[in-house]
């Protein structure tokens, strides 16, 4: 299992700092999406922000 500091030591910096500028987490919470227990929805929503791009980066090799 991936733990939380294995994850975001995975990330691009450029990836951080985006997430950071655009405050993702306070729009998640904002629209009211929240989870009752696992990781958390900003965690959930970079992972699958990241598996968007990582498979679109698979199609053109």
């Amino acid at each position: 299992m991936i733990t939380n500091k294995d994850y975001f030591a995975q990330l691009p910096k450029e990836i951080k700092q985006g997430f950071s500028e655009l405050n993702i987490g306070y729009h998640l919470r904002k629209a009211n999406i929240t989870k009752l227990s696992g990781y958390s929805c900003l965690t959930v929503f970079k992972l699958i922000f990241l598996l968007v791009f990582q498979y679109k980066i698979f199609l053109f090799r």
